[in-house]
């Protein structure tokens, strides 16, 4: 017995896979997750002991990168910190301490602001909101008095103690600036100490034990230590201007290729602060019969940790 088929006509065929092809529609894309979406962050900050970073996110997936942008005192100066990526999806909330230890100071008055990005596994970064805040000594309860340019806090002596240290501050500005040639018009926090201890504190462990003023420009502020009964000794109006010096010198010489050597930073401020005085034009005579002084190639970075060695320098 024989079998007998019979051939469907091709246009048969052809009709048939299009029906079925209309039926089925086309194939479906796989679908995304979609992107983080970002709550309100926080940043904490609290004296000696570290800043707390948030931020509540909701997350379809595991992303593939989880990473904080810091910003201190420069804006288009970010640290990049890569975090572990959370092990659970849906809502949660990102944490990361900043350290003030050894290895991470914080200098009071700085300004900071952080942000979050979020890589999806599948998809571009995603920023999430700014959050910005300044770490404070909140160890004391300052006073505050402004002029032109400068503005003083201190926290132990009367209004005419505050204003002595106002008037020096700004005298050696207006003074400094008239001598470079350039005009300042952002204010300068100068914040006296009466402490040793607590001036140590704020400038951090590896701050030499001959320090009595630190003037730092990326955040435009100034430390000195002074107590009230000090304010009228002759070495406050030579301490004070020096470091204010460094300020006024930093903007005229900033530019985004190099710092200029330290010898004429320091040298401009002992020049404007005490001048060449006979002390000063003693020692370095000896050094020089000794063969002491230091090339000023050996003084375009840090100076001597000695005490002897950084007078001379």
């Amino acid at each position: 017995m024989s079998r007998i088929s019979a051939r469907r006509p091709l246009s048969a065929v052809l009709v048939a896979v299009a029906a079925l092809a209309i039926v089925a529609g086309p194939a479906a894309p796989p679908v995304r997750a979609a992107d983080p979406v970002f709550g309100e962050p926080t940043i904490d900050s609290n004296f000696g002991q570290g800043v707390e970073l948030t931020q509540p996110v909701t997350l379809d997936e595991t992303p593939a990168r989880v990473e904080v942008l810091l910003t201190y005192a420069d804006p288009d100066r970010a640290l990049v910190v890569e975090l572990p990526p959370p092990t659970s999806i849906g809502a949660t909330t990102l944490r990361h301490a900043l350290s003030v230890g050894a290895d991470g100071h914080i200098y009071p008055n700085t300004p900071i602001s952080a942000r979050w990005r979020i890589t999806p596994a599948d998809g571009q970064p995603v920023l999430g909101p700014i959050v910005e805040t300044t770490y404070v000594d909140a160890r004391f309860d300052w006073q505050t008095v402004s002029g032109d340019i400068v503005r003083v806090h201190w926290y132990e002596g009367d209004a005419a103690f505050g204003a002595h240290a106002l008037r020096i501050g700004e005298e050696a500005v207006a003074e400094t600036s008239a001598l470079l040639g350039v005009t300042e018009d952002a204010p300068v926090d100068f914040f006296v100490y009466a402490d040793q201890q607590a001036f140590y504190d704020a400038l951090g462990p590896g701050t030499r034990e001959n320090v009595g003023g630190q003037a730092n420009a990326d955040i435009r502020t100034l430390f000195a230590l002074i107590t009230p009964a000090d304010i009228n000794q002759p070495w406050v109006d030579i301490v004070v201007p020096h470091e204010l010096v460094h300020l006024v010198f930093d903007t005229a010489v900033r530019n985004p290729y190099h710092f200029p050597p330290r010898w004429l930073n320091e040298g401009l401020a002992v020049h404007l602060s005490q001048g060449y005085d006979a002390s000063d034009r003693a020692m370095v005579e000896t050094a020089a019969r000794s063969g002491g002084l230091v090339p000023l190639d050996g003084l375009a970075g840090q100076f001597p940790t000695t005490a002897d060695g950084f007078r001379v320098a």
